[in-house]
Order: structure tokens, then sequence, then C-alpha cells
């Protein structure tokens, strides 16, 4: 519905009455945090670089194509879109103009410095009581954890296995639960028109 982690994309969400917004960050490398699913730009923009070796300024635009990373094989192409409207995000900003909803923060790389500077951002907006963080990775979900426990708490994988484990075995009454929001991903195969409601066939 729209080019992946771009205002424009944020603005449309939340008019269509979207309560959370989920996105992913990244560090750039004069210090900005930048809304972006991957490290690598190839996909996005056709530039075979990493974010984090670019100035946020150096970012390019992204792609008018833009394959769609969670339904292999289509694609995504609006030409009334103008090219400044297809730039990654700063998380900053993202903040400041919805400052009314609530935002799920992945970060995805193992980085100390992406964990402070996103926990900066969010301190400096007051927006602790609306913002959840985390990753699939343990050690950066409990670096965010030690770094500011007042923002929500996503569940880690390991820790996602863990929560299964206790709940079978009886054990989960008995267990601390730090985490504050559990994220279910759904697999890509169920967005074919054949798994959803109210379908039929002729």
């Amino acid at each position: 519905e729209g080019y992946e982690n771009t205002m424009r994309a944020y603005h449309q969400a939340v008019t269509l009455g979207a309560g959370m917004l989920e996105l992913d960050v990244h560090l750039s490398k004069d210090g900005e945090v930048v809304v972006a699913h991957d490290q690598h730009l190839l996909r996005l923009t056709g530039v075979d670089k990493n974010i984090r070796d670019l100035n946020y300024i150096q970012l390019p635009r992204l792609k008018e194509k833009l394959n769609i990373d969670f339904r292999p094989g289509e694609f995504y192409c609006d030409t009334t879109v103008m090219p400044e409207q297809r730039v990654f995000a700063r998380f900053e900003d993202v903040l400041k103009t919805f400052p009314d909803t609530q935002v799920n923060i992945d970060l995805k790389v193992r980085d100390p410095g992406l964990v402070e500077a996103v926990n900066t951002i969010i301190v400096d907006n007051d927006a602790e009581s609306r913002c959840v963080w985390g990753s699939f990775s343990r050690e950066t979900t409990e670096r965010c954890h030690q770094t500011n426990p007042n923002i929500g708490l996503i569940f880690s994988m390991g820790r996602v296995l863990r929560l299964y484990v206790f709940f079978y075995l009886g054990l989960l009454s008995f267990t601390n639960i730090k985490e504050t929001h559990l994220e279910l991903p759904l697999p890509s195969i169920f967005y074919n028109e054949k798994y959803r409601s109210g379908t039929t066939k002729n």
C-alpha cells in the first residue's frame, strides 16, 4: 500500500486507523537512527552499500519499483509518488510527527550504539510510555532492557521458545516475565488468496 518505511506510508497507516507503527532501525555513519528493514541497501535502492557506511544525507532514494520483502515475487510501484517522497525516514521524525501513536521498534543489528541512540530519542521525546523495543537477538533485547526498563519490551526469539516450554510444562505462573509484548509473525504463505476467509472457489 506504500513505499516501506517512508513518512508517506506512516501517514497513510495512521490515517487508516493504525494504533501502532512497527518499524526497524539502523544507525547511519553520522549517528542518525534510520528507519529501514534492510541494513544493506541493494534491494531497496539498487546501491550496493550498507546504511552504517553512509551519512544520512547520502542515503539513496528507494527504487520506483520495489519488490515486497514478505511477499516474494511481488512488486510495489506508484508513479504518482515523487522521488523526494521515497526517502528513508528518521526515527526521531516518526516520533515527533505521530505523538499519539504507539511505536514498536525492532533493532535489527547488534550495536550498543544503536540501543543508546534509540533510547536517547525516546527519552528526549517523552515517549517511553508509547514505545516498545527489542530484537530477535536475545543479547540486543537484554541490552535494551538494561538501558531503559521503562520502555516496553519485545520477546526475543530465545525467550519466545522459553515461554512455550514453560507454558507446556505448567511452569509459566512460577516464572518472572519482564517482556510486555509478544509478536507472532505471519508466514508469507498465508497472504495467498486461498487462505483468506470469505473467499470462494469457482
